[in-house]
């Protein structure tokens, strides 16, 4: 794995006011947390911060970060724990580290990529994956950048299960081994006779203007029935009688 350095300062000032006042000499405030150690806040570089994470290993990436104080200065070794943003999602405003030893393993959540296509898919199917991250434990320099399997032989029906991915030797898995990472699945078209059921009016319906009656149903009378109580229309006018010369 790669090694990154990352220059760090010690903050005399914490709390929001102080972070604002960082943030705007574009540096971002940090805490650096270790098991049986006090938090050290501290503020790092964005740019420095943004080469780190374009590593292959991203967040995953083990850093070094090296921490200044007036005259004295150390070293400690972390992971990005957690990264906070702004509602855009562009400009960082927080981070924590996590302290991790080389003879320690560590919690990560690493990505689950599939590669190939499927012959289910090759004849109309569809590949739903269902886990993209793995969570495992292993020590910092056997971190994988991600954990790859072919999907090439998956006919329709298929799945890919945790057991059956590939993880480093020294890597313990931290889900259930059964659960399902992907499976490939048919896609269901409408029959012709769901698509006419869909089509027909509902039952009572009158039919469209000008469109024939449905088979076996009475032809519509002349003229509509009134209203219950209603009075009869009056008798049409007689014609008028002629005209007298």
């Amino acid at each position: 794995m790669e090694q990154i350095e990352i220059m760090a300062k010690l903050r005399t000032n914490v709390g929001k006011s102080a972070a604002r006042k960082s943030r705007k000499g574009d540096v971002i405030p940090a805490v650096c947390y270790g098991k049986g150690s006090e938090p050290v806040h501290i503020e790092v570089s964005t740019m420095q911060v943004k080469k780190a994470i374009a590593t292959p290993h991203k967040l995953n990436t083990v850093i070094t970060l090296k921490i200044s104080s007036g005259k004295d200065s150390f070293n400690k070794k972390v992971l990005i724990k957690d990264v906070q943003k702004d509602a855009l999602g562009k400009k960082i405003l927080h981070m924590d580290f996590i302290e991790v030893k080389d003879d320690q393993p560590v919690k990560v959540k690493v990505p689950v990529r599939l590669t190939g296509k499927s012959k289910g898919v090759a004849e109309g199917g569809i590949l739903q994956q269902i886990i993209r991250e793995l969570d495992m434990k292993c020590l910092p320099k056997d971190i994988p950048v991600a954990i790859e399997h072919d999907v090439t032989q998956l006919n329709m029906g298929d799945a890919v299960h945790v057991k059956d991915l590939k993880v480093p030797e020294n890597a313990k898995i931290l889900v259930d081994k059964d659960r399902t990472v992907a499976v490939v699945v048919e896609v269901k078209e409408e029959t012709p006779v769901q698509v006419a059921a869909a089509a027909a009016p509902a039952e009572g319906a009158a039919p469209a203007e000008g469109a024939a009656p449905a088979a076996g149903a009475a032809p519509a009378t002349g003229g509509a029935a009134p209203a219950a109580g209603a009075k009869p229309a009056a008798p049409a006018a007689k014609p008028a009688s002629p005209e007298k010369k």
